[in-house]
């Protein structure tokens, strides 16, 4: 009778565990299979904006009544910070002026820095029949810190230069490509590559006159410059950082299944080992967020710790399963059918997260 009696309390306990798993573990799918589709968020400075003019190169534009042509000597990109999209860079900036009243340093205008400074200029009239002249520039600039492949992602460095006055039928710009050239040795972020540098001179239409009364037209277009400093990752560790902790949940939840889940207080000890393993990858996710920071598609190491959730839950519902199967005395043999599941569960897994990573590493 006491045998009974203990068998059909464990029975209630076991279902009443179940129902709430199985719930969860529904959420968890949706939640899933959802963010697959979740649309991508557009780069703040999107480049389309860039190939839309193409300016014409000044030996090919003698109407041109002035231009300039611009290098670049790019001497660092540092200082990433993916939480407020923004990295820090220093370069100088030359141009060869065919007049003396070509626009200067006082005329530029960086639309996608968050702030800069001119650290130091010159300007040499008299070169020819125009100027020469140089500045060193430094600032922290805007960009969108795609890491939905993170560690296998790549990135577009971009710094839009404009010329606020003249406008670009009275100016152009054209690259002196020669010498348009990154320092050596270039001062890079720790654990990147750089893998392409180029500079373009483009024309950036306003869809506005700027209410000048003097404006024959709805729109103004003016001449600038992009410089690209194309990088890639090639350190790692981070990402195995923020995994580790997953992998170690993970771990713990397949050990559980080494334990004989037909008794009542290993079954209980099973269960809060393997919910506090769902709690530690939950917050495991909390702090890989906070690291790169809130990003609306489902990145690699989002979708690690969501399989690991999804998988920890159906550990829960196998082992309540095994030990409701053990306690209620089917007539089937649980241990073939427990050391059957075990093996689909891990092999599975791997597999799942092999898949992952390669995907992430194939479209990085």
């Amino acid at each position: 009778m006491l045998r009974n009696l203990q068998f059909v309390r464990s029975n209630k306990l076991s279902r009443a565990l179940l129902y709430p798993l199985c719930v969860g573990l529904a959420i968890i799918g949706m939640l899933l299979v959802g963010s697959l589709h979740h649309p991508k968020v557009a780069a703040q400075t999107p480049a389309a904006d860039v190939a839309q003019t193409p300016a014409a190169d000044v030996t090919q534009t003698p109407a041109t009544p002035m231009w300039c042509r611009v290098s670049i000597y790019q001497m660092a990109a540092t200082d990433f910070d993916y939480v407020e999209g923004t990295f820090y860079t220093d370069f100088w900036l030359q141009n060869n002026c065919n007049n003396p009243d070509a626009p200067y340093t006082k005329d530029l205008y960086f639309w996608s820095a968050k702030d800069f400074k001119i650290r130091s200029q010159e300007l040499v009239k008299g070169v020819g029949d125009g100027t020469y002249w140089y500045a060193d520039i430094q600032g922290t600039f805007r960009h969108d810190w795609d890491l939905q492949n993170f560690p296998f992602d790549r990135h577009k460095l971009q710094i839009f230069i404009e010329n606020s006055y003249p406008v670009a039928t009275e100016f152009q710009y054209a690259v002196d490509r020669k010498n348009s050239v990154l320092h050596d040795p270039f001062l890079l972020e720790d654990g990147w590559r750089v893998i392409n540098f180029n500079v373009d001179s483009y024309i950036r239409n306003y869809k506005t006159s700027f209410a000048d009364p003097r404006a024959t037209t709805d729109t103004v277009d003016v001449s600038a410059l992009v410089i690209t400093i194309e990088i890639q990752r090639t350190n790692y560790l981070s990402f195995i950082k923020l995994i580790a902790g997953v992998y170690i949940a993970f771990a713990v939840c397949a050990i559980c299944f080494l334990l004989d889940a037909s008794d009542s207080g290993i079954y209980s000890a099973i269960l809060g080992l393997l919910v506090g393993a769902l709690f530690a990858v939950f917050v495991n996710l909390q702090v890989a967020e906070s690291t790169l920071g809130q990003i609306d598609s489902l990145t690699l190491v989002a979708q690690i710790h969501l399989l690991t959730m999804l998988y920890i839950l159906i550990g829960i519902t196998m082992e309540t399963l095994f030990f409701m199967g053990h306690q209620g005395e089917w007539s089937i043999n649980m241990k073939r059918i427990e050391h059957i599941s075990e093996i689909v569960f891990f092999v599975s897994y791997v597999l799942i997260n092999i898949v992952l990573i390669a995907a992430g590493y194939s479209a990085g």
